[in-house]
Order: structure tokens, then sequence, then C-alpha cells
């Protein structure tokens, strides 16, 4: 018998496989400005919010001509074509939204990722209607690894922080998710992510399919 009365997943790399149109987003919009995007420093910048990575690439390359939100705003668009035109659900996704059903429990997307991609990617992957309710990065001041929308998505299910279970795949959600008090599964996206998020999480799992009831009713 679980305590828990929610689930609260992360979205990219975790329920959509959206992490290679982010990076190919990038590399193209970034390099339209100059920018060099490499892969090692790309995964520093996955789980942040598209105004961060945007500030980053900033500091470490600065570009003349558009501004920071209208490099930003390419990005978004690139990426959310991509994710309605050939996105996919990870495998796992369905099956342990099942799982926490039969369990009772109400299930939440908390993202980094902004309205203007994921409503849209919600409803083409037609898991929209499973969910009971979703925390986008426009509804927060601040993003992961801040524990605000974390915070924000148990306040809207009218449940307490520590009966809400997160799944992350990467530290910085998982430092969110810790942050606001909850138990948190790490499903790592990137096997260089799996020793960074030890400290973070109460178990790691190398996919959604290996989340069961079983585990859940430890919590």
């Amino acid at each position: 018998m679980t305590t828990l009365e929610a689930a609260l997943f992360d979205f990219d790399g975790l329920v959509v496989d959206s992490e290679p149109l982010w990076q190919a987003a990038e590399r193209y919009v970034f390099g339209s400005v100059g920018v060099v995007v490499t892969e090692r420093l790309q995964l520093q910048t996955q789980g942040m919010t598209t105004q961060a990575v945007t500030e980053f690439w900033f500091r470490r390359q600065p570009w003349v001509g558009p501004s920071l939100e209208e490099v930003e705003g390419k990005v978004v668009a690139r990426v959310a074509d991509a994710l309605c035109s050939s996105g996919a659900v990870l495998p796992g996704v369905i099956q342990a939204f099942s799982v926490c059903e039969e369990l009772g429990l109400r299930i939440g997307l908390v993202t980094n990722s902004p309205r203007q991609i994921c409503l849209p990617a919600l409803k083409a992957l037609n898991i929209e209607e499973r969910l009971d309710v979703v925390v986008t990065a426009d509804d927060v001041q601040n993003g992961k690894p801040a524990p605000d929308s974390y915070l924000m998505a148990a306040g809207r299910l009218e449940v307490g922080a520590d009966r809400c279970i997160a799944l992350e795949d990467s530290p910085t959600g998982a430092i969110a998710a810790r942050s606001a008090g909850m138990p948190v599964v790490g499903v790592p996206s990137h096997p260089s992510q799996i020793t960074a998020m030890k400290d973070h999480v109460d178990f790691v799992l190398s996919s959604l399919n290996e989340l069961n009831e079983s585990l859940l009713q430890r919590f």
C-alpha cells in the first residue's frame, strides 16, 4: 500500500524523445549567429529552461544582431514543429501511466519547456487526456533546478509534496523535485548523467519500462 497520491513526470527526454530535436535546433539556430555548439556542452544545458540555455550560449560566445529573445524563439519554434510532426513517446511511458493509474495516483507533467512546445505535442502524441495537471516554464518565475514548478503542480493537485513522486531524466530536474520535498526516481536519458543524479534520487531505472507497482509501494 503506497502513501503516494500523485506521480509527476518530466517531459523532455523522459516522456518524449525530444533531446535530439533540441540538439538539432540549437545547432542550427545558434550556429546561424556564429555559435559553435558542441555535444559535450549540450549535455550541460540538458534540463535547463530555453531562456537559460540561450543565456548559456550567449555568455560563452556573444553574438551581434538578433536579441536573445529572438534567438530563443527560433529554437522553440523549430522544436515545436518537429515534435508535432515527428515526435514520439519514449518506451515505457504508456505502461508507466497505467501502473500509476492502477494505484490510484493522479498524473502530472512538470517541464522546463514552454507552453508553446509541450501543449501541442501532448495533444499530437495522444497523451493529453491522461494528465491531471501540466506545469510549464511559462507558469513559474524560476524553472528547474528551483522547486517552484513541482510545488505548483502539487498545489494544483491539492496534494502534499511528500505524497508526490517525481520521475526525472536529468540532474537539474532531480534537484528541483528533491528541493520540493518529493521522493525522486531517476531515469537518465544519457549514461553520463547517472553519477550526477545518484545523490538526488531514491532509485535509478534504466527506462520507464522498469517502473512497477512494487517499486511505487515502497514510498
